[in-house]
């Protein structure tokens, strides 16, 4: 079964049930965000300074942005993968091979979530063993 921390790919459950964090993989993806924030700011300074009279604005913007980008996703990181999978029974198929059937998938589980689910799963237990 998976864990709250589901893997996410940054996170994996620790050996007393807690979430440990990937440090190298937290300080990649901040890196990223503090360099796309940087480039953000290089590139609109001027413009902003003249259309709203003050240059950081989008970058305040931005980062106003990231930051609820963060807490959506910190609170994505704790749905289970098994609640996400069944989820899909309800929806209607829009994308790939299932939207073939047109409204006769929905109540099916979505083949995507599936196997998405399934990869998940797998790259749990090889994390685990790993740290084990």
């Amino acid at each position: 079964m998976s864990s709250p921390a589901s893997l996410m790919g940054f996170a994996r459950s620790g050996s007393r049930g807690g979430v440990h964090l990937d440090a190298v993989t937290i300080a990649i993806v901040l890196g990223i965000v503090l360099l796309g924030l940087v480039m953000v700011t290089s590139a609109s300074v001027s413009i902003a300074g003249e259309e709203t009279g003050q240059p950081f604005y989008y970058l305040t913007r931005q980062l106003l942005l990231t930051l609820i980008g963060v807490g959506c996703a910190a609170l994505l990181f704790t749905v289970r993968t098994d609640l996400l999978e069944r989820a899909s029974v309800p929806l209607l198929a829009r994308k790939g091979r299932a939207s073939y059937l047109g409204e006769r998938s929905i109540g099916h589980q979505d083949p995507g979530a599936t196997s998405a689910a399934l990869i998940l799963r797998a790259l749990e237990r090889v994390v685990a063993a790993e740290t084990s």
